[in-house]
């Protein structure tokens, strides 16, 4: 694994280069150029987010952990969304969007207090010493 040191390096510093060039192209064009460059912004921060993150799980042998509060993450989320949405009719738009942001927030904190020292580290301490 140490011989590949400089291929991960290599690859770290095209991707700052790639994502400075979509950045700079993003605030330099305009239209639908910006557009294009600002969502390559975020495809290429959710690709570079999700690969650091499973590879250093998966070095830390947490993946499990990972990919659990990944999934309460979306589900926050998605909850979130759906709950301003429902609310935005009936109350000023303020009071909509603090629910729904405080809905993500709750859900994601109490996903990081399951996974991480909680519950979800007692069962999978008796699913290892069962097998």
């Amino acid at each position: 694994m140490a011989r590949l040191g400089w291929l991960r390096t290599a690859g770290r510093s095209l991707a700052i280069a790639t994502g400075a060039v979509l950045l700079v192209g993003g605030l330099v064009a305009d239209g639908r150029g910006r557009t294009t460059a600002f969502a390559l912004v975020a495809v290429w921060l959710l690709l570079g987010v999700g690969v650091v993150s499973l590879g250093h799980a998966h070095e830390t042998n947490r993946l499990p952990h990972h990919l659990t509060f990944a999934a309460v993450f979306v589900v926050g989320c998605v909850g979130g969304s759906l709950l301003w949405g429902a609310t935005a009719g009936m109350l000023p738009d303020t009071v909509a969007a603090g629910i729904g942001l405080s809905t993500w927030v709750v859900t994601s904190w109490a996903g990081s207090r399951l996974v991480y020292g909680g519950p979800l580290d007692s069962v999978l301490a008796r699913v290892r010493s069962a097998g």
